[in-house]
């Protein structure tokens, strides 16, 4: 449902076009990688759908949006610990093959937890419908 009471908050805002772009890059990846994986292939075409889904649930304040940006928050937070720890568990993590995948974790590592603290923020959720209204103490 579109809520034209309050304004789009700017970090909605730039949340919906980062969602956009890392969809359309994961269905160009997609287009990529089928013709040489085709399980990596669809993982990226539905992380594109996802992203896109989410970028069009932020612009439209949709409550389910701010719901799945949680969970993606979370699992990309898992995966990227993960991540780090097996590839510093063979100390892999210096080698330039790995390099990709540790940057990546440790971008995810900075960039989701500060996602999930500013959708937890009071006029965020109250954008979202997820409160009722915005109580400062």
């Amino acid at each position: 449902m579109l809520r034209s009471k309050q304004s789009v908050p700017t970090g909605v805002r730039i949340i919906a076009f980062f969602s956009f772009m890392a969809g359309f890059w994961f269905i160009n990846q997609s287009v990529t990688t089928i013709t040489s994986s085709l399980l990596d292939g669809i993982v990226n075409m539905v992380d594109g759908i996802v992203s896109i889904t989410v970028g069009v649930g932020f612009t439209l304040a949709a409550k389910w949006s701010w719901t799945l940006r949680v969970i993606i928050s979370i699992v990309l937070i898992t995966e990227a610990t993960l991540t780090l720890l097996l590839l510093t568990s063979d100390d892999s993590f210096g080698l330039p093959e790995y390099s990709q995948e540790s940057v990546f974790s440790i971008v995810a590592l900075i960039i989701n937890p500060l996602v999930l603290y500013y959708l937890y923020r009071p006029h965020v959720k109250a954008y979202f419908g997820k409160v009722t209204s915005i109580k400062y103490l």
